[in-house]
């Protein structure tokens, strides 16, 4: 738990004597802030209470006061990036940075004054401790949503960065990954999962770039390309047409001593218009010959020197990213871990409501025997695989069609639930599983013979109310087709 009194300080950067490691510290029983910032703009009847001034970001966090937050005052750029990196990957990740100047950068709160920095920090700190979380233990999942909860409004900023193997980052994510002992996924993929469960919500589009699809980089070279050979040696030319044989190529294959002559069929061309006449094209190619109006354009990769066309690279859009009401809740409760994602389609319920449902169809059927229900299981098995193979953005648009077909073949009374990302429980009264599995596995052969990559479906179910025991319940019935699934 955070200690209830937390401090605000404010780091030095140049090391006076006059100040030591604390310069100024108030007495009063509120938790001070630190405030950084540079030696020369520093008087004491200028600090307001409530203060601790230092002359690093290292002397910040080697306080033994529990902090409230950071105020960083009149720094050289390079020195206060270099100091938010250090303040935001520390134990402190979630306590508010503000600047006494303007600055835009993702791991700061922004500007502020010092009373009103204090002000603000007091507020993020009574929503911390309301969530009554161990900040310690917090995976990263906890730790970007707890972030994003105590800043009211907040968001997640995506940054360019040329050095970065998709040219944009979320230097907050990054930095809190690097905080975890053993982090046991890549920050993108925890963002991505947060975006799936709706934790998360994309907001303002900064850019969209296109990444290499055998390994994720948007750092490509486009080449102009022979569209019968794909060499790269073509240039601008005129063409001949030879009317006698058909033969269209670069108008210097045409020239010899006697005037122009068909390199093909060795007719003499005298007449434009009569024996031959110039085309529109403008390119040719000088190692097959081959002749074009306009050439191909492939992608290098400049990171595994995959060449792509344009079209099979996968595109990626860098949003602002924001908590959503679902993710609010979910943290305040303390369950992020049953919060799949929603499935777009009319007849989904929670999990919860699920299974209430399905423990009364079970007491109906048994009183109305005639009352019977199918329940089915769809699974997808080799999701991986489909991302490495189709690109992250292409692989969810597929999962998202597969969904959407699912929702095609359900009537109203039915009902749909997700208990794992990829793996979705359909409740079906008054009906077949095997007409049913038969209708589902019709549509997806359609829909997958037109798909690059083809995903593993797989289909179980039992019928009420053959397969059914006494003193079965929902939860039962649910692991009895687990274990025909042979998955846990």
């Amino acid at each position: 738990m955070i200690e209830p009194m937390q401090r605000l300080v404010t780091v030095m950067v140049d090391y006076a004597d006059e100040f030591g490691k604390t310069a100024y510290m108030d007495t009063t029983d509120r938790a001070p802030m630190i405030l950084v910032v540079h030696q020369e703009a520093v008087r004491r009847d200028s600090i307001l209470d409530g203060y601790i001034v230092v002359g690093s970001a290292k002397e910040a966090l080697a306080c033994e006061v529990p902090i409230l937050g950071f105020l960083l005052r009149e720094l050289d750029s390079p020195i206060l990036e270099e100091t938010a990196w250090t303040l935001r990957r520390s134990r402190y990740w979630y306590a508010p940075i503000f600047t006494t100047e303007p600055n835009p950068h993702p791991l700061l709160d922004g500007q502020s004054g010092q009373a009103e920095a204090i002000s603000k920090a007091e507020r993020m700190q009574t929503l911390l401790q309301s969530l009554r979380l161990d900040i310690e233990t917090l995976q990263l999942d906890e730790r970007l949503l707890t972030f994003l909860y105590i800043r009211d409004g907040g968001t997640l900023q995506p940054q360019f960065d040329r050095n970065v193997k998709t040219l944009y980052h979320y230097p907050v994510a990054e930095a809190l990954t690097e905080k975890l002992v053993m982090p046991s996924k890549r920050y993108e993929d925890v963002l991505e999962d947060l975006m799936r469960r709706r934790l998360l919500l994309e907001q303002d589009l900064v850019d969209r770039v296109r990444c290499c699809i055998k390994c994720g980089s948007a750092h490509h070279n486009y080449i102009d390309v022979c569209p019968n050979c794909t060499s790269i040696a073509i240039g601008r030319t005129a063409a001949i047409h030879c009317f006698t044989c058909g033969f269209v190529g670069p108008e210097q294959d045409f020239h010899t001593a006697k005037g122009l002559v068909c390199p093909r069929c060795g007719t003499h061309l005298r007449h434009i218009g009569v024996d031959y006449d110039k085309p529109l094209t403008q390119f040719a190619c000088r190692d097959c010959r081959h002749v074009f109006v306009e050439p191909d354009v492939m992608a290098n990769c400049l990171y595994c020197n995959a060449h792509l066309s344009p079209d099979d690279l996968d595109p990626r859009e860098f949003h602002t990213l924001a908590i959503s009401t679902q993710g609010r809740t979910a943290l305040r409760a303390g369950r992020l871990d049953e919060s799949f994602a929603y499935l777009d389609i009319p007849q989904f319920v929670l999990p919860n409501y699920f299974i209430r449902m399905l423990d009364w169809a079970l007491a109906a059927q048994q009183r109305h025997p005639d009352l019977g229900f199918g329940l089915v299981l769809l699974d997808i098995g080799n999701v991986p695989q489909l991302f490495e193979l189709l690109g992250f953005q292409s692989g969810y648009a597929l999962l998202d069609e597969i969904i959407k077909r699912l929702g095609d073949l359900l009537r109203d009374s039915d009902m749909v639930t997700r208990t794992h990302e990829y793996r979705v429980w359909i409740f079906l009264p008054m009906s077949s599983i095997d007409l049913f599995i038969k209708r589902l596995n019709n549509v997806f052969s359609e829909l997958f013979s037109k798909a690059r990559a083809t995903p593993e479906i797989r289909l179980w179910g039992l019928q009420a109310p053959q397969d059914i025991e006494a003193g079965d319940d929902a939860e039962t019935i649910m692991r009895k087709v687990l274990e025909l699934a042979h998955v846990e």
